[in-house]
Order: C-alpha cells, then structure tokens, then sequence
C-alpha cells in the first residue's frame, strides 16, 4: 500500500478528511501526514462521540476548546474506540489533550501487561514531552500499567521534578527489588529538589543505608556531608552495619557526621568503628561520652591506638578537674560535681592503661 507522500491527493484541512468515509479515515491514521492523522482520528472520534454528546459544532474543530477535546476523549475510551487514542497522544497540539490520550488509551488496556499498551508507553516515557511521560508513570503508580522495572528506574533522573517524584512512588512499590533500591541510593546522592530527597529517603529500607553510605564515600566530600546532613534532618539513626559498610574515612566533617547519626545506646559493632575514628574527630565531645559510657565493659573492643588516644583525652580532662577543684574559689558551687567527675576520669584511666598494658603484654 503506498504512503501519504505517493497520493497524488493531500487533504488539506479537517473539513476534507471528515467528508470522507471511515475506511479511508482509519487508512489515514497510519498512513497519512502528521496532519492528516490527527484529523482522521478527530474525525472517527466524532463520528463515534456525536450521538452520546453534541462536542462539536458544523464546523467542525475550529471552535472545540482543549477541555472538549479532553471530554471526548474520555467518551471514546467509554465507547471503547482505543484506535484514536495513541494519534491524539501524538499529534494533538495541546499538552492537556495529549496527556488524557495517553491516559485513557494506557487505563483501557485488557490488562496491566498488554503488550500493545506496554510498547506505547514505553514510547511515552522516552518523549522529549514531559505530560506523557507523566501520564505514563501515573498508571503505572495506580497499578493500571506494568512497565519493565528498568525503565521505571530511568525515570528516577528525569529532568522533570513531578516526573521524578512519581518514579520514586513507583520504585518504592518494588519493596523486593535490589535493583530500585539501589537506584534510589544513587539518586539520592545527585537529588537537587528537599522535597523529593525526602521521600525517596522514606522509600529506601533501613537495610540499604549501608549501601547508601557506601555509594556515598566514593564521591566528594561536600556531597557525602550534604546527604549525611539530609539523613539527620530525617531523623534517621546509624548503626554498626552502617558505619562499617563506609569506607575508612580521616575527614572530621564527614566523621562528625557519622557521629551525629548515632543513636544513644550502639552497637558493640559502632563502638569499635566511633573507637577507630575518635583520634580524627577533634574535640568532638558526643564521641568522647559515648565512648565513656562503653567502660569498662567495652575496653577490650577498642584497638590500642583508640584505647591511647582515649586514655590521653581522659588524662587532659581529669588535669582539667583536678586544677579546677585546686582553686580556692569559694564561690565553685559545683565543687562535688568536679569531685565525682575526677574520681570517674581516673577509674577510666585505669581501665584503658590496664588494657594497653595487656596489649603491651600479648603483642597486641
């Protein structure tokens, strides 16, 4: 059958195309020019829609608002006229129109898997037009379309943020997939919009933080304390599988960081790794009281380079108790504060010098 472009008639207005009869119309839409297939199928729709409701005057289109096209079109997926629908989603000139197509022709598909709706809309998703590819992620969201998780995941770093706010609800709906979460551990990393950021935070499980970290370390050190100060503003608390999922780091903002991420009561798993970077955290007091809170029982998970530096932060802190208890200041009311203080800075002395002497006496 030969083309558009052989005839020797071209139609030139909707007036022309919606005089001739419904076998000829249908032929256009495949067939004919990109304008020619918009006016056969607005022709078919009419043809279909006018004795249920009068949309359209004698004159055809000229006067048929947006908003009327998008009523017919919910009329013809009524009536089940589905062949129109992926022209107008098409070659429809307003945005609103092309959207309600790729809708309605995606919402009365057989089934969540037919395969004529699945290659549109993943010829929706892959349009430069932003509506459909909205339209498209709406049903799949509602559970009307079953897209292939890939191109779903694709979505996460569409330039559009609706657009990838909803392949976020999407993704988040493949609870059982390694693959999503994955990919919202690496769009998390490169979110620019608060908004979205947060939910696809909310949409990662607990078990991929550590994945998350992991990812994180590789890239600048601006952007890891970026999203570490994102997962705080969240509220989310770190652990050891976590921590230790991160890469060895020396960088106090990251470390510190970290540390603001740790709950109250750690793991022994956490207080090894908080041992290991407290002699590059500075004067960085939440690690120095969690790791206090860890003697005596804990010494023996500490290495003997954390186990030193903890001793000689303890030794400088009890200094500093026993010169202030020394002055004659009469007005210290907190003098037996400073005194139990110092008695529970010496019996932590105690502990660490005990373990660097086992250390010392096992090769450690």
């Amino acid at each position: 059958m030969s083309s558009a472009r052989d005839r020797a008639e071209v139609y030139a207005d909707f007036d022309s195309v919606s005089a001739l009869d419904p076998a000829e119309q249908r032929r256009l839409l495949t067939e004919g020019d990109p304008p020619e297939r918009l006016w056969a199928a607005w022709a078919l729709a009419r043809a279909c829609g006018v004795d249920v409701l009068p949309l359209f005057d004698r004159n055809g289109m000229s006067n048929a608002s947006a908003g009327i096209r998008c009523h017919l079109i919910v009329v013809l997926a009524g009536l089940g006229s589905r062949e129109v629908l992926p022209v107008l989603a098409v070659e429809e000139a307003a945005a609103e129109v092309r959207a309600a197509a790729c809708a309605y022709f995606l919402r009365t598909a057989p089934s969540p898997v037919d395969e004529a709706a699945r290659d549109f809309a993943l010829k929706c998703l892959a349009s430069e037009r932003a509506e459909l590819r909205e339209a498209v992620l709406v049903e799949q969201q509602a559970g009307r379309l079953r897209l292939p998780e890939a191109h779903v995941i694709s979505a996460l770093a569409d330039s559009n943020t609706e657009i990838r706010r909803l392949a976020v609800s999407c993704a988040s709906a493949m609870v059982d997939s390694e693959s999503a979460h994955a990919a919202l551990v690496v769009a998390i990393a490169t979110e620019t919009d608060p908004d979205v950021r947060s939910t696809m935070l909310t949409a990662i499980p607990r078990s991929a933080y550590g994945r998350l970290l992991a990812h994180l370390a590789g890239g600048p050190t601006e952007q890891t304390a970026r999203v570490l100060a994102w997962l705080r503003e969240s509220r989310v608390e770190l652990d050891g599988p976590e921590l230790t999922a991160f890469p060895d780091t020396t960088e106090p903002s990251i470390l510190a960081q970290l540390v603001a991420l740790l709950p109250d009561r750690i793991s022994d798993e956490a207080y090894t790794w908080l041992g290991s970077s407290f002699p590059h955290l500075g004067d960085n007091w939440r690690a120095f009281n969690q790791l206090r809170r860890g003697l005596p029982d804990r010494a023996h998970l500490l290495t003997t380079t954390a186990a030193s530096h903890l001793r000689a932060t303890l030794v400088a802190r009890a200094r500093v108790a026993e010169e202030t208890l020394a002055d004659d200041d009469d007005d210290l009311d907190d003098r037996d504060e400073w005194a139990e203080e110092l008695l529970g800075l010496r019996r932590h002395v105690a502990v660490l010098t005990s373990r660097l002497e086992g250390a010392v006496s096992v090769g450690e």
